[in-house]
């Protein structure tokens, strides 16, 4: 049967969710605009290093959200850290999901001002001409349109590739105002003005945030990171409860989200299955709900990817899907001797053999829930615990269970011989 993404995403049923926009890389739109001057160029890509993090009001945000000064592996001086890069692709994906829980909403509001401030500014300038634009009046558009830019780097700059292209954009203007400044055409000044105000206040309406900076679903770099950087399809569903945060981060049409991420039944089956790692020592967790895209395939009702509101199946157990979770602890030190004691003669957790998952080594353990054995993978990875693949099923006689693992970060091709 043919395989459709629509399809896909709406037989997620408890596992599908909101909006979106900007798929990996940037496919950023400038918003509607009576001029008929081309954007700017632009950067593509997903972000730099740099966390970005913050508080409330307008002062500078501080860094590494989840309280790990950025770049450090959190283990102990003089100690390796367990599975280093598996480490750090946790960390940037948990700082990521942190800032979307904790400052999303502020740094758009601190852009959307901005923008307005400066579209006011432009506004100010222009009917201060009399006839021409004065040295003073420049100074003030170049004074906002620096100010604007920073506010932006700041904010957004790590997170949405928005940055580059409002640089290129103003920048733009600017260069016609002053080409035609020299000139003494007034008029044309005040017509590229008018342009210049257009597209700030553009920046700030909500149909070119929601577009260009969305957050359900998610769109950004946290999609490339939580795929590994591969390009097969696949999508997420998140769930930070620390943050009270539940989203998708998927590169695809809003309309193929058609139910909340990580809620009802999944959400009750993830807690459960999942109890045994809520020990005191754990700072806080995220569940990830991994989705390989074009394995699902078509129910055999009759429904086709032109009907408006395909049916929504169920049960979890039909979706080519993987539930995830990922524990963080103050230090690696910390989590491992939490290991310790989920594995420990009187600990919950009992580990039967290791496993190589591309180029890492889990551990197979399993436990009881619900009056059955859970079967599942295990692994440590610098201050985190990443737990996956619970099922009651032993891995030994399970068939295609690691397509939807293979889609993510967690896996990555062992080297040439191995």
């Amino acid at each position: 049967m043919r395989v459709t993404r629509r399809r896909l995403l709406a037989a997620t049923g408890a596992l599908a969710g909101t909006a979106g926009c900007l798929s990996g890389g940037s496919n950023v739109r400038y918003p509607e605009s009576t001029s008929s001057t081309p954007a700017g160029s632009g950067n593509t890509g997903d972000g730099g290093p740099t966390e970005s993090a913050g508080a409330t009001g307008d002062e500078r945000p501080v860094r590494d959200e989840t309280g790990t000064p950025a770049g450090e592996d959190a283990g102990p001086a003089g100690r390796a850290v367990p599975n280093p890069e598996l480490a750090t692709g946790t960390r940037r994906i948990y700082r990521e999901v942190a800032w979307f829980s904790r400052l999303y909403e502020h740094a758009i509001d601190t852009f959307v001002r901005a923008t307005r401030r400066a579209a006011s500014t432009v506004a100010s300038v222009r009917a201060s001409m009399s006839p021409g634009l004065t040295e003073e009046g420049l100074a003030r558009l170049r004074a906002v349109a620096r100010e604007t830019q920073a506010t932006t780097d700041r904010w957004l700059g790590d997170h949405f590739a928005v940055d580059g292209q409002l640089a290129d954009r103003v920048d733009y203007h600017l260069s016609v105002v002053e080409k035609f400044r020299a000139r003494n055409d007034h008029d044309r000044v005040a017509e590229e003005l008018t342009r210049l105000e257009e597209f700030y206040r553009g920046l700030g309406r909500d149909p070119y945030v929601r577009a260009s900076m969305p957050s359900h679903p998610v769109q950004n770099r946290l999609f490339h990171w939580l795929r590994g950087g591969r390009g097969r399809e696949a999508a997420f569903a998140l769930r930070y409860p620390a943050g009270r945060f539940a989203a998708y981060a998927y590169g695809g049409p809003q309309r193929d989200l058609l139910a909340d991420p990580v809620a009802g039944r999944t959400r009750r089956y993830l807690d459960g299955v999942f109890a045994p790692f809520a020990v005191e020592a754990s700072t806080d967790r995220l569940y990830v709900v991994a989705y390989a895209l074009e394995e699902i395939e078509d129910d055999g009702d009759g429904a086709d990817e032109d009907e408006a509101f395909p049916p929504v199946p169920t049960r979890i157990s039909r979706r080519p899907s993987q539930p995830i979770l990922v524990e963080r602890f103050p230090d690696a030190s910390t989590a491992g001797e939490t290991l310790g004691r989920l594995l420990g003669d009187d600990g919950p957790l009992t580990e039967e053999s290791r496993y190589a998952f591309g180029r890492d080594e889990w551990r197979r353990v399993y436990w009881r829930y619900d009056g059955d054995v859970t079967y599942a993978l295990l692994v440590q990875a610098g201050e985190f615990l990443v737990a996956t693949a619970p099922s009651e099923v032993a891995w030994e006689e399970r068939v295609d269970w690691r397509t939807p693992l293979e889609r993510t970060y967690l896996y990555r091709e062992p080297p040439e011989g191995e």
